[in-house]
């Protein structure tokens, strides 16, 4: 992101790693993500994972003027977001809350939905469908995954058509699956993404290229 020029993407969606209490997903693979390392699903692989303070900041300043921030997090880290986000000059927008159709077992309550902090930079844009509702009910993805944290492109595409027009760019720090991708080409934005891990670089490229023979 050091390469970019400022001020010049118009939207950031992103489900950045961070720890979690529990890990593993069924299938074999165990993956557990915190603020220092990520272990890969098999092979071990050590990576370090940025924390917010060493982002947030880049993000701030290659967003244009009124650009929106998407930032995806659980209950855990809500609090954290927002502060780190304040303390580099976002303004909250929205707290957007994403039923998923599905539950996590826990005994205060089970978990089915995750939080999509809205920040902006600047001035106060607002969204394109300002019928839009802060309460997303879009149905996860349960099998199939090509990552333990795949969201849905439906999901994104609510975003993104709310917060850039066609041809603007949209970035991704953390593409994992390339969600936002395929997102963005649907939709006919451009876009930016990185991913440490090679494993799941390659997948989101296979995944993307995929759609590019389809969507032609």
């Amino acid at each position: 992101m050091k390469k970019i020029d400022d001020n010049s993407i118009d939207m950031c969606f992103t489900d950045p790693p961070y720890k979690l209490t529990s890990g593993g997903c069924r299938g074999g693979l165990n993956i557990t993500f915190n603020q220092t390392d990520q272990k890969g699903k098999e092979s071990g692989e050590m990576f370090e994972i940025p924390k917010f303070e060493e982002w947030f900041p880049e993000i701030f300043r290659i967003l244009k003027d009124g650009g929106h921030f998407y930032c995806m997090c659980n209950d855990k880290h809500l609090e954290n977001i927002l502060k780190i986000g304040r303390e580099n000059g976002f303004k909250e927008l929205n707290i957007l809350v994403w039923d998923k159709g599905m539950h996590t077992p826990l005994g205060y309550y089970m978990k089915n939905v995750e939080f999509i902090v809205l920040f902006r930079k600047g001035y106060a844009k607002k969204i394109n469908n300002m019928g839009n509702k802060a309460l997303i009910s879009i149905k996860g993805i349960r099998g199939n995954k090509v990552h333990p944290s795949e969201k849905p492109v439906e999901l994104i595409n609510y975003l993104l058509l709310n917060s850039t027009k066609e041809n603007e760019i949209c970035i991704d720090p953390f593409i994992g699956s390339g969600s936002m991708v395929i997102s963005a080409i649907s939709n006919n934005r451009n876009y930016i993404g990185f991913e440490l891990d090679n494993t799941y670089y390659n997948l989101a490229c296979k995944r993307v290229d995929e759609h590019l023979f389809n969507y032609k």
